[in-house]
């Protein structure tokens, strides 16, 4: 990966409006970065660069809202996450990922509509059944995009009772997660040396970024937080896939 003022800029830019989000929604790092990053970058660095920024990201919220994690929660799903992460990001270094876009942005958008549509006609409950189709979508979704943060939400929103419960509980998860996804992404060399320069002018971004953020998530209450939730995902289902049509008609043309 060449280390050049564009690719400095592509990295930058998106990272302090992806860590701005991310502090107020308690999640969509990964989702802005992989609106961007894949327009410079292959799919493959673009999913690096975001899972090494997440260990950063993750860990300063974390810290922030500590007291109020339970991380009895995470124990179930970070069982299912393990395993099923390094059997999908062993088959998504070996296969082309850019047509199972437009599958996730559809997705990603269903999940909004029926949540912020029908949530009043249906309570998810947190339970071990729930926590593996979540987790297992998740750890799926993330080896291949580092973008499966929507599908661990919807779990822990149910499980969780206040908005900083729901946030601390989160920002662990994703952070033990991060530094699983980023020590398996270095043993399979999709994570190589000639990416730190970039990773760490983005980490001075993201820092600048949650710094922003934390100013607005302070008048935010739970209901509001549930609504930015469920709307990001499905802003992100749509923008997820437009931004994919164009790589997707360019593989089925090849067919």
């Amino acid at each position: 990966m060449v280390f050049s003022l564009t690719n400095l800029l592509w990295v930058v830019i998106p990272t302090l409006l992806a860590a701005t989000i991310h502090s107020v929604t308690g999640f969509g790092m990964g989702i802005v970065l992989m609106i961007f990053l894949p327009m410079v970058f292959s799919i493959g660095q673009s999913a690096a660069l975001g899972a090494s920024l997440a260990i950063l990201s993750t860990s300063l919220l974390f810290f922030q809202y500590r007291k109020a994690a339970n991380l009895k929660l995470l124990v179930v799903p970070l069982i299912f996450y393990f395993p099923a992460f390094f059997a999908a990001l062993s088959l998504a270094v070996r296969v082309q990922s850019d047509f199972l876009k437009p599958v996730l942005g559809i997705i990603f958008l269903g999940l909004a509509v029926y949540f912020i549509f029908f949530s009043g006609t249906f309570t998810l409950q947190a339970n071990i059944q729930t926590a593996l189709i979540c987790t297992m979508l998740n750890a799926i979704v993330d080896a291949f995009f580092s973008i499966g943060g929507p599908f661990i939400v919807i779990y822990l929103l149910a499980a969780t009772k206040t908005k900083e419960e729901y946030l601390g509980t989160l920002q662990a998860y994703f952070m033990i997660c991060a530094i699983y996804g980023v020590t398996m992404r270095i043993l399979k060399h999709q994570i190589t040396p000639s990416m730190l320069p970039l990773i760490a002018a983005g980490m001075i971004a993201l820092i600048i970024g949650i710094f922003l953020g934390s100013k607005v998530v302070k008048h935010i209450d739970a209901q509001m937080m549930r609504k930015l939730v469920y709307g990001f995902i499905g802003v992100a289902g749509i923008i997820t896939f437009l931004s994919s049509l164009p790589t997707l008609f360019a593989i089925l043309s090849l067919y």
